[in-house]
């Protein structure tokens, strides 16, 4: 195979996973040329390889002009993959752009004579699909160990941690902290980095207002509003302290150490198992399964999680819909607490 066209068009955690089996598959595959199709500005967290240009987009619109020009060109690809996408738009841009074979890691996407990854247990899971599409071009493609971004991670070793961080909201407002969470955390990590700066950091200020009523006292609110200032800022801090969200796949892909509170998500679907350095905390009540309730508006178990781990269990008031209601008051102060410890 020569010529290869990828796409990722998905939200940043997604992105950053399937950027890392695409870098896998890029060094396996030399001659490969390989372009990219992905948002502005998640490609600045694409590691760099030689057969792999990089088209940047801003708007559905401007990818579509460029997949347009393709076809009118007749630029023909040997294989198109959609790594990471959903929607009508993105099956759109899959019709548009010429390719021998259509892959697509998402069977809701529509196209005629596309192919689609076989289901497993693990197709849940943020890291999983991506790689299975691509092992369809490779089967000897190997699983990624871990995120592991060179670039990135060599803006942190060259800064000298004055920091860390603290990342309590997710795009879920069920998987962001408590107020009484938080304020936990914030004094965790006091504990274990004394006399270091601690940031709570949140992109702008509608994640800050989801904030409203905690206490922060000790601590700085760090407000990013660009992708190069969050990277930067997280070059020079030692620690990420937090939810599940997409700044964590970032930390890890720099090589930052992380602990990690998860409520709703599973931890084995959101970090791979060989990621080095990460901390995963969890309410053993909770199992592996994730919770169906989409309705839920308030992170509850990740509070329970968190006030164990600090040494503080609590009975809270649940919601009725909670799974966790009906469990014992006992089982709800025990944590699962798996450290997978740095390499």
């Amino acid at each position: 195979m020569k010529r290869l066209f990828v796409m990722v068009r998905d939200k940043l955690g997604e992105s950053v996973f399937a950027f890392a089996s695409l870098q896998e598959f890029a060094q396996r595959n030399p001659d490969t040329r390989i372009v990219l199709l992905a948002r502005d500005p998640y490609t600045l967290l694409y590691p760099t390889a030689p057969n792999v240009r990089v088209v940047r987009y801003r708007s559905s619109a401007q990818a579509y002009l460029y997949c347009l020009g393709l076809r009118l060109l007749a630029r023909r690809f040997d294989a198109l993959v959609l790594l990471k996408g959903y929607g009508p738009k993105t099956e759109q841009l899959c019709r548009l752009v010429p390719a021998q074979r259509k892959i697509s890691s998402n069977p809701l996407i529509q196209v005629s004579g596309m192919e689609y990854i076989a289901g497993s247990g693990s197709d849940k899971q943020h890291y999983y699909p991506a790689y299975l599409a691509l092992k369809m071009l490779d089967p000897g493609l190997e699983f990624p160990r871990q995120l592991a971004f060179p670039p990135l991670a060599a803006k942190r070793a060259a800064r000298e941690p004055d920091c860390v961080v603290v990342c309590p909201v997710s795009e879920e407002e069920r998987r962001c902290f408590t107020p009484a969470a938080l304020r936990q955390v914030l004094a965790l990590a006091a504990r274990e980095y004394p006399g270091r700066r601690i940031l709570v950091t949140v992109r702008n200020e509608a994640e800050l207002a989801l904030l409203q009523g905690a206490d922060t006292s000790g601590a700085e609110v760090f407000l990013f509003d660009t992708l190069d200032a969050l990277i930067e800022r997280f070059a020079a801090s030692a620690h990420y302290f937090g939810t599940d969200t997409g700044l964590l796949h970032i930390a890890l892909a720099m090589g930052m150490p992380a602990t990690v509170f998860f409520g709703q998500s599973n931890p084995d679907d959101a970090v791979l198992p060989t990621q080095p350095g990460v901390r995963k905390i969890r309410l053993s009540a909770l199992g592996t399964s994730v919770c169906p309730m989409e309705q839920c508006l308030r992170g509850d178990c990740i509070e329970l999680a968190v006030r164990n781990a600090t040494g503080q269990p609590a009975a809270l008031p649940l919601q009725d819909f909670c799974p966790l209601a009906g469990v014992p008051v006992e089982r709800l102060g025990e944590n699962t607490d798996v450290d997978q410890p740095a390499s």
